[in-house]
């Protein structure tokens, strides 16, 4: 089975992480990058050369529309998806500059249909637009959150990371990490960076949010 490459771009760091936990579960599926803005953005696509780029449509500054002639400059087969939040404009690109764009899709969609949408786009077919529901504005906010995002994303961690996540997590060093499951410094911070890309968070202070997000979420014994 061919695997597609994905690119991600959402300036909401929890849109990211429940997408990327959706997208994660397919073996047909593979995020190479995700991005919280359009430079960064464009940087991924021109270094990795994803098959496929899923951009939100009011991605800063520009907004997804004006960066579709950089995604072609930057790698011409990419295929792009734009995610429609309720209130965006719609209004569409001028054709000569929307050749890599397959379609707009809502981010109140649900899981299935997302993962529906990219098998389409990944096959050639064009999504046309598929614009929010006014009627639910937060809808969205829920569909790709740490609720939905939590377990896949920690089925990812092996058994010795869950381990380092449970002692970072009440506040010890990396020495103190060590010490305590006899690992080197060195070794810890290896499974924390491996850790930090398995969440999608960047250090042990958005580490130590997840974790206790976790925490209150788990039921009491």
């Amino acid at each position: 089975m061919q695997c597609f490459r994905v690119v991600i771009a959402d300036r909401c760091h929890l849109t990211l992480r429940g997408l990327q936990s959706i997208i994660h579960a397919e073996n047909e599926f593979e995020v190479v990058a995700t991005c919280r803005n359009v430079k960064t953005c464009i940087e991924a696509v021109r270094e990795l050369s994803p098959d496929l780029a899923m951009l939100e449509l009011s991605l800063p500054p520009t907004g997804g529309f004006r960066v579709l002639p950089s995604v072609y400059s930057a790698c011409p087969h990419t295929r792009v998806i734009l995610l429609s939040a309720p209130f965006d404009n719609l209004a569409g690109p001028r054709a000569t500059t929307a050749s890599v764009l397959f379609g707009i899709i809502s981010k109140d969609t649900t899981p299935d249909n997302l993962l529906d949408s990219l098998r389409k786009v990944a096959s050639g077919q064009n999504l046309g637009i598929a614009p929010p529901d006014s009627k639910r504005p937060n809808v969205y906010k829920h569909r790709f959150s740490v609720a939905s995002a939590d377990k896949p994303l920690l089925s990812a961690l092996t058994a010795r990371e869950r381990q380092i996540l449970d002692v970072v997590s009440e506040g010890l060093s990396n020495k103190e990490v060590g010490r305590q499951l006899n690992l080197s410094e060195g070794t810890v911070k290896v499974h924390l960076h491996n850790i930090y890309q398995k969440l999608v968070v960047r250090n042990r202070t958005a580490l130590a949010r997840w974790a206790a997000t976790i925490a209150r979420r788990s039921p009491r014994a």
